[in-house]
């Protein structure tokens, strides 16, 4: 099955994971990533990744390392930060943050 190509939201890619959010009125934008392990093996509360602006609107980036399980939210203008509005799980509920899932990697059934 060939993969899906997602204009907004999270997807895991191979390597990490390719973030994109509309945003127009913004300035800045960054994902920021909960409990990540990097480069260490030890947890990092947060770490933040500012996405590159777009055309028409849109911010964007790919982080290493990332992958399916990774809680993230969005912070507009170093200000705010806010769940995904094209997230495929809020495992928290609609204000808490959002994780990157793999549509994949389930096994659908039709029955």
């Amino acid at each position: 099955m060939k993969p899906v190509r997602l204009k907004m939201g999270a997807e895991a890619r191979a390597g990490g994971v390719f973030f994109r959010v509309w945003a127009p009125k913004r300035r800045r934008v960054e994902v920021v990533v909960e409990n990540a392990i990097l480069t260490t093996r030890d947890p990092q509360p947060q770490v933040v990744f500012p996405l590159r602006r777009e055309k028409d609107g849109y911010f964007g980036a790919f982080v290493r390392g990332l992958g399916p399980g990774t809680l993230y939210r969005y912070r507009l203008d170093r200000r705010e930060d806010f769940p995904d509005p094209c997230s495929r799980f809020q495992p928290q509920g609609p204000h808490g943050p959002s994780l990157v899932v793999d549509p994949r990697a389930h096994a659908w059934r039709d029955s």
